[in-house]
């Protein structure tokens, strides 16, 4: 997965949607529950691209989450407690 400050949407590959049931034409699904390291959110809506990387996290995740990037560490965790 790639974080991607600039893109305001979270995308996820065509292969991974295939892998999660997704049908021909559909260009977005709202997924039960999506994580990424300790960062969790429940029924978030992702759109789906033909892209190589497995996915980019947008800025939508990254708001809900309250992600916080440690770029000394290469860490990402909540600022929310």
């Amino acid at each position: 997965m790639i974080i991607d400050t600039c893109a305001p949407f979270t995308k996820l590959s065509l292969k991974k949607g295939r892998e999660m049931g997704l049908t021909e034409g559909v260009t977005e699904m709202t997924i039960h529950s999506f994580s990424v390291g300790p960062l969790k959110v429940s029924e978030f809506t992702v759109q789906f691209e033909d892209i190589e990387a497995d996915g980019i996290i947008g800025l939508d995740f990254l708001k809900k989450t309250g992600a916080k990037i440690n770029l000394d560490a290469m860490t990402i965790s909540s600022s929310r407690t």
